[in-house]
């Protein structure tokens, strides 16, 4: 220890004053001030570090570092990785942690790591926006991954693009997990920029895939049906889609179709606002009614990776409220060998790479009930116990049909894929850097 630092402290345990230890790893992380810290692992090294941002000067000498921007699910993926080690209990919000986005984060820091590249992970705009220009003014603009989507300047709606100044078009790659193809049902399709390169879950185009992975627990689910009858599963927020129902989605507009769906099974959906019976034409008091029978069934939120797998599993079929376009949920269920109900307008990937009884596309009530009745009649569905307690299920509208959309993760492919991608990136990088600095 210096003389100085030593006398200091001797003065301060003299005086009484209390002497605040700071932890070897960096500096104290909690929940308050989560998101004023960089996050980063170190080329070679498994463990996660923290950064606060007036120390993000100390980013610049990182070597072949890739900067993920996402306040969502890849930032949570880091802080609970750096929490777990560190002892510090992070509680992120559960919309961010359950489905498959977390699941393709993790996924894609594993294979960052594994590239042996340093991943620097922050989710807000202007810590990123401060960290890219001191980085870009000392030649060393850094290669960044960013989730479209993600708060704080990602959106071209919300006046910002994508890929505004300082940042350099070809240090850029965008992250969508669920598609190459995003369309705004008010302004038609929506410019993604010229970034180098787009990295999605799905095959698309000319995008890099990190593959579609299997849900946590099918075919293989817990012996234990989550409900005590039959029923269907309505997925998407409810509380936030119903603006669609009245623009895109009359087909679910309508009583009779709930009436007749209700006659056979219960119906699931993920939380139920006030304004969801309207939305639906279902009259409020009958509503009332389906609820205290366990006709309609309204979940909280959505259910941790594993749950919801048998949530999918156990369904008669489910069918899409909303336009969750890019959605991980039909494909999940299509692994549980459930039947999917989405429109064209709802998952373009489904519907490009799938077909009845897989995957039907209704554009009225009538053909809704079509699917459902065809599903019942063609599809024998078999639970059968295993060893070990869990129940192993069979459907024969799945058996010996392979599924496009089904994607067979092979991380060795999904590796070598990602590294051509971020190579290219940072050479196209290095380039634009050289310019820089003979102008």
């Amino acid at each position: 220890m210096q003389p100085g630092v030593l006398l200091v402290a001797v003065l301060l345990l003299l005086s009484g004053a209390p002497v605040r230890s700071v932890p070897a790893h960096g500096p104290i992380v909690t929940q308050e001030n989560l998101h004023q810290h960089f996050f980063v692992r170190r080329a070679g090294h498994a463990d996660w570090t923290a950064v606060h941002k007036d120390e993000s000067h100390t980013l610049m000498h990182l070597e072949h570092n890739v900067v993920v921007f996402d306040a969502r699910p890849c930032f949570w993926a880091a802080a609970a990785a750096y929490g777990s080690k560190h002892g510090t209990t992070l509680t992120p919000d559960p919309r961010h942690t359950t489905g498959g986005e977390i699941v393709h984060c993790r996924k894609l820091l594993h294979l960052l790591h594994r590239m042996h590249r340093t991943v620097t992970v922050v989710s807000d705009y202007f810590m990123l926006l401060n960290f890219t220009t001191e980085a870009v003014a000392a030649g060393k603009p850094p290669v960044t991954i960013r989730h479209f989507g993600a708060e704080n300047g990602t959106k071209p709606h919300k006046g910002m693009n994508v890929l505004m100044p300082p940042f350099a078009e070809p240090c850029a790659l965008l992250l969508q997990f669920y598609g190459g193809d995003i369309k705004d049902p008010q302004r038609g399709p929506v410019s993604l920029s010229n970034a180098s390169k787009i990295i999605s879950s799905y095959p698309y185009g000319n995008t890099t895939a990190i593959g579609f992975y299997r849900p946590a627990a099918c075919p293989y689910v817990p012996d234990k049906r989550p409900f005590n009858r039959s029923y269907i599963f309505a997925y998407g927020k409810a509380d936030t889609e119903m603006f669609w129902l009245d623009m895109v989605l009359p087909q679910f507009k309508n009583s009779t179709l709930w009436e007749a769906l209700i006659a056979k099974h219960a119906v699931v959906f993920v939380r139920c606002p006030s304004g969801l019976p309207g939305a639906l034409s279902i009259d409020g008091e009958r509503w009332k009614r389906w609820v205290a029978k366990g006709e309609i069934i309204c979940l909280d939120a959505l259910p941790e990776p594993v749950p919801y797998s048998t949530l999918l599993a156990y369904a008669e079929f489910i069918m899409g409220l909303g336009l969750p376009w890019h959605s991980p949920t039909p494909l999940e269920a299509l692994y549980c060998q459930t039947s999917v109900l989405v429109t064209n307008y709802q998952h373009w990937y489904v519907k490009a790479t799938t077909w009845p009884p897989h995957a039907y596309d209704p554009g009225s009530a009538r053909d809704v009930l079509h699917a459902m009745h065809e599903i019942e009649a063609k599809c024998k569905v078999i639970f059968t116990r295993e060893a070990d307690g869990r129940a192993r299920k069979t459907n024969s509208c799945f058996e010996g049909h392979a599924l496009s959309a089904l994607e067979v993760y092979d991380e060795h492919k999904h590796l070598r894929d990602l590294t051509n991608t971020i190579e290219y990136v940072e050479s196209e990088c290095a380039k634009t850097a050289n310019m820089q600095g003979r102008q």
